[in-house]
């Protein structure tokens, strides 16, 4: 099993509905209400985190010792009660206990004696807090000693209780976004104490393809995902294999003079540990609106074939757009078309109410350039349902999208892109590339991200991700169509990654080089397989970036890989989705402009014609060339949009947003 939607005994080969409810946030008295008013919203499973802080209790605070999972201290404690009540509401459930969860609390959940322990430090020596404390070291004995007796005691008082077939809980989330997580370093932060850097030289001698050269050794030794995958490992082994467990990635942050994506990239190619199901937070930046985010997302989705588990359905802090429907669909249908097997609303509720001792340190807050009002009533504002069991403006997109997904989920997952070109992301290229000199903005992944984004925006050409070991590069060069590969460089790359290569070109496909011709293997030994090849070949280009900024690096690639192309507007993302056995095409039209356009294009032998809201979202499917069903929004400016939808000569009824064929006509409900 590789897709969460997948878990038993959710309905098979459906769209999972994911909705985030803290519960240790809320009221107890509004629990029941509030999950079943999500599931009215067609929400399947509630995910929650279970803060560390607050089930353990703290004699000071308390008058007790231990552990509370069942209301004795606090009602809010009662995370078994709780998951009875999501039973009762015919939910399942994904349950996070960390260790660390962020969340927007207190020392990202971890308990305060936990700041007494060896502590993470920084490249330069100094300690790396949060809230202006120490954050320990996971690489540290003591602090997986605690970790260890954290989960071993949530498998015995929660999950012997409640988990599936008992109870509603059917997977486990561990660790959030890494072991520890920061919205500027991706997967992990740093960590070079003591205990890091002995971990660390164990597996650099235990990796035949860690680069020999020096600046090479400590990029990867820095950025490698491998210390976070056997923390995380130690994690999923105290929780025990009674269910199934998920790792969520953040995906990669903006291309820019950070180069977060090839720092993402070396990380999330060793991070998940063995037998675990891969999921991602979404949050990449505002893609309704941004092509940078948009390319983030492309990237981050296409490389990790991940679901997504967090996506925002209402955080404000700096973006107020999240709070209405139209950004949160754009975001949610965009991963389904990138081969989400979930949608996920985080968080699907507005809370109010939550004790002191989970409320992050106004002073450290303060200290390390944060707003402490970010952290106070109410949680998640934009949220569709509210505490008291109003609905705010998003409640209508998540109707929305529940009532389409219910009804055409099967298609939704079983359609598979239609893909015109690949790019090859070797990590071994990318972590030899990739560091010290971060001055250069231009690093061949950003660029090679930026270029296929581009190229799909104006030349409607769809760019898949291959990566060492796929099935379609050891396959290619006897594939009868000629493809084009849009490879990232760098001088160092894998021995097997470049004779794939190389065996393209005399076979006639596209081969484009962006960076440094490889000149070494993974172990560092001299490796010219693909220098020969490009030699040799009229065709196959290597385009040099060195020097140039993202945009104009992206922009002479672009020019290369779109000669011969016909010109595009590059103001419509358009992906294309078929099932062959079904005869079934579904096709995503996403709008990136400010003013509303009409869009013709044949399916299936039929043409269909949309008008697209200012970056509105349509997405249609088609079988045996009848239109089946459709989704549209009305974008940025809201109700002034009236959609119109023509099949043929044929208007369909599309005002009220969201259709399906039945054997009476177009059966078409209104959404509120």
């Amino acid at each position: 099993m590789s897709r969460l939607a997948d878990l038993k005994p959710l309905p098979a080969g459906q769209v999972a509905v994911l909705a985030e409810y803290p519960y240790y946030r809320a009221d107890p008295a509004a629990w029941a209400n509030n999950l079943r008013a999500l599931k009215e919203l067609g929400v399947t499973v509630i995910t929650a985190y279970v803060p560390w802080r607050w089930h353990e209790l703290d004699p000071e605070i308390d008058n007790a010792a231990g552990y509370d999972f069942i209301g004795r201290t606090h009602p809010q404690r009662d995370v078994v009660g709780f998951c009875g009540l999501l039973a009762e509401s015919g939910l399942k459930a994904v349950l996070k206990p960390g260790p660390f969860i962020h969340a927007e609390i207190r020392l990202g959940g971890l308990p305060d004696r936990l700041t007494k322990l060896p502590s993470r430090l920084s490249a330069r020596g100094t300690t790396i807090t949060d809230e202006g404390e120490p954050t320990p070291s996971a690489h540290s004995s003591e602090f997986a000693a605690a970790t260890a007796e954290w989960l071993h005691t949530v498998h015995k008082e929660v999950l012997d209780i409640v988990a599936y077939p008992r109870g509603p809980v059917i997977a486990l989330q561990i660790g959030n976004e890494g072991t520890f997580s920061d919205l500027h370093q991706p997967v992990d932060m740093d960590d070079f104490s003591a205990a890091a850097l002995a971990a660390h030289s164990r597996w650099l001698g235990q990796r035949a393809s860690v680069p020999t050269d020096a600046a090479a050794r400590e990029t990867w030794m820095r950025w490698t995902g491998i210390g976070t995958r056997t923390v995380l490992t130690s994690f999923k082994e105290a929780l025990g294999n009674s269910l199934p467990v998920v790792v969520n990635l953040p995906l990669p942050g903006l291309p820019g003079a950070q180069r977060l994506p090839e720092a993402w990239l070396v990380r999330a190619a060793e991070v998940m540990p063995t037998g675990t199901l891969a999921a991602n937070t979404s949050w990449t930046g505002n893609a309704t609106f941004s092509d940078e985010a948009l390319t983030a997302l492309l990237l981050g989705m296409r490389f990790a074939r991940t679901d997504v588990v967090e996506d925002n359905w209402g955080f404000t802090w700096t973006d107020d757009s999240y709070a209405s429907p139209a950004v949160p669909l754009y975001h949610s249908l965009l991963g389904l078309a990138l081969g989400s097997s979930t949608v996920s609303v985080y968080t699907a509720c507005t809370t109010y109410h939550w004790d002191p001792h989970l409320s992050p340190c106004v002073e450290g807050v303060l200290q390390e350039g944060g707003k402490p009002e970010d952290f106070a009533p109410p949680y998640c504002p934009g949220a569709p349902l509210d505490e008291s069991g109003a609905t705010h403006p998003n409640a209508a997109a998540l109707r929305l999208l529940t009532t389409f997904t219910g009804w055409f989920g099967d298609v939704l997952r079983s359609a598979t892109a239609e893909v015109g070109a690949h790019l090859v992301v070797d990590p071994v290229s990318v972590a030899a590339t990739a560091w010290p000199d971060q001055s250069i903005e231009a690093a061949p992944l950003s660029v090679a991200a930026a270029t296929a984004t581009r190229w799909l925006l104006h030349h409607g050409v769809e760019v898949g991700i291959a990566r060492p070991g796929d099935h379609i590069l050891d396959h290619a060069h006897t594939d009868a169509r000629q493809r084009t590969w849009l490879v990232v460089g760098g001088l160092t790359m894998s021995e097997r990654t470049q004779q794939q290569l190389a065996a393209l070109i005399p076979v006639g496909h596209r081969l484009i080089l962006i960076g440094p011709v490889p000149e070494r293997d993974e172990t560092g030994a001299a490796c010219d397989v693909l220098a020969q090849g490009l030699r040799a070949s009229d065709t196959a280009r290597q385009v040099s970036v060195n020097g140039l900024g993202l945009s104009d690096a992206a922009e002479r690639v672009h020019r290369v890989l779109a000669e011969g192309a016909p010109s595009g507007a590059g103001n419509l993302l358009r992906l294309r989705r078929t099932d062959p056995r079904t005869n079934t095409t579904v096709l995503y039209l996403f709008s990136r402009k400010d003013c509303e356009q009409t869009i013709t294009n044949g399916i299936g032998g039929t043409d269909v014609t949309v008008s697209l809201a200012p970056r509105g979202v349509a997405v249609l499917v088609v079988k045996d060339g009848e239109l089946q069903g459709f989704l549209v929004n009305r974008g940025t400016i809201g109700d002034e949009f009236s959609p119109r939808l023509t099949v043929g000569q044929v208007a369909v009824p599309a005002r009220d947003l969201v259709g399906r064929r039945s054997q009476s006509g177009w059966e078409s409900p209104t959404i509120r």
